[in-house]
């Protein structure tokens, strides 16, 4: 799957962040087991032929205990050629959230799929107020970990603040953030 990410701080300014990757033969762009949100970042997809399921997020959590997880938070995305999930677990614990995100057609009306066999109950899957043709929950997945999200609350623990504590460090390094939720 090749795909762009761009991030800035503001969509009126130049993308302070731009890298192109034409990954032809992935099925995710994101994987593993980390605390990670992705905020104010451009994902241009393009899923090749042969791939028949590619997903943004691949993320792995193995135990309800642990803090991690992936969010995408005021993102954009969108894609020229094929569809994409949000997500699939490789973990029995996965957490995903995106968040105030515009989704283009590109993304497939189930939203998430597992693999067959895997069980599903334990993950955690969230959509707060998110935007576009992608963005329909009407088609979403069913399985009990799914949550269309309305409690800003909640989703604040999801945040740049609330998930990563970014207010702690992300001033030294530069990089432009919100800590919680865009107004709405």
């Amino acid at each position: 799957m090749g795909w762009r990410w761009q991030s800035s701080s503001n969509p009126t300014m130049p993308p302070s962040s731009t890298a192109t990757y034409p990954l032809t033969t992935a099925r995710y762009l994101i994987a593993g087991d980390a605390t990670s949100v992705f905020q104010n970042c451009t994902l241009q997809l393009e899923t090749p032929p042969g791939i028949q399921r590619a997903s943004i997020t691949a993320q792995a959590r193995l135990d309800k205990h642990q803090t991690t997880g992936t969010t995408l938070h005021n993102c954009s995305i969108s894609g020229s050629q094929g569809s994409v999930y949000l997500g699939h677990p490789t973990g029995p614990r996965a957490r995903v959230v995106v968040a105030q995100t515009e989704m283009s057609g590109v993304v497939e009306p189930q939203g998430w799929w597992a693999q067959e066999g895997l069980d599903v109950k334990g993950v955690f899957y969230g959509e707060f107020e998110n935007r576009g043709d992608g963005a329909s929950l009407r088609g979403r997945i069913r399985w009990p970990g799914f949550h269309a999200m309305r409690n800003p609350m909640e989703v604040m623990g999801f945040t740049v603040g609330g998930f990563i504590q970014g207010m702690l460090w992300l001033n030294k390094t530069g990089v432009p953030y919100y800590l919680g939720l865009l107004p709405t």
